[in-house]
């Protein structure tokens, strides 16, 4: 990788979900990767004070959590990276593909805006009929101070919610396109970035993935799914 393009990359990672106040990520692997047995979310905590694991959340009730130390993890997505093969015969297409699914994520983003921005609405028809009900007596003030507080908790995290989906479509497309430089290689970026940068990465590169306690599997984003080693490449490429 060239150090003109990597120091883009660089930019590009840096500047990801650009305004957004996020709260310090503690496991930088959980996001949406989730049970393959029963698909609950992906946690992890730290064992004996030191080591971090991964588990499924068990929220159901119908799943024996398996546990991952943090390390064994990180190789498994080592592998999913390093599967994403960039060469000149197909860097031009991928970016014209990566264009046209920019749309697809487009569409999604602006519907989870529309969505959040309802629920905003109705949190804020909450908090104005409970201010009216103090007003009137009909609640005490220790009722309202308990109620708006948490309403505009919710609120204010949606309000960040929706400024992240403002911003993930430039993200996915400005990372997507430095990535899918002439003889590039994702993994060569992987190998030197932190855990906050890595996830970042992967946001670009995985649409999902499902964990069960050994193997992790992937869906790669478009062009991406094109572009990883195994059957689906060998095809495209044939």
């Amino acid at each position: 990788m060239s150090e003109d393009l990597f120091q883009r990359v660089q930019e590009a990672l840096d500047e990801g979900h650009h305004g957004v106040e996020r709260r310090k990520r503690t496991f930088a692997y959980t996001g949406p990767m989730t049970c393959a047995y029963c698909g609950c979310s992906i946690t992890a905590g730290l064992h004996n004070g030191r080591y971090v694991y991964y588990h499924c959340t068990g929220a159901r009730g119908n799943c024996e959590p398996q546990l991952i130390r943090e390390d064994r993890l990180e190789a498994l997505l080592d592998e999913l990276v390093q599967a994403v093969e960039i060469d000149e015969e197909v860097a031009e297409w991928a970016i014209a593909a990566l264009k046209e699914s920019h749309g697809d994520e487009k569409a999604y983003h602006d519907a989870q805006i529309d969505r959040l921005q309802s629920e905003v609405k109705r949190l804020q028809r909450r908090l104005d009929q409970a201010y009216e009900e103090r007003l009137d007596g009909r609640i005490t003030e220790d009722q309202w101070q308990r109620v708006a507080d948490k309403w505009r908790g919710e609120r204010n995290a949606l309000l960040r919610s929706i400024e992240a989906h403002e911003n993930a479509n430039d993200f996915y497309l400005d990372a997507g396109s430095q990535l899918l430089g002439p003889a590039q290689r994702p993994y060569d970026l992987w190998l030197t970035q932190s855990q906050e940068k890595r996830r970042k990465l992967l946001d670009v590169l995985l649409l999902s993935s499902t964990f069960d306690g050994e193997r992790l599997r992937a869906t790669y984003r478009k062009p991406f799914c094109w572009l990883a080693e195994g059957p689906l490449r060998s095809v495209w490429r044939g």
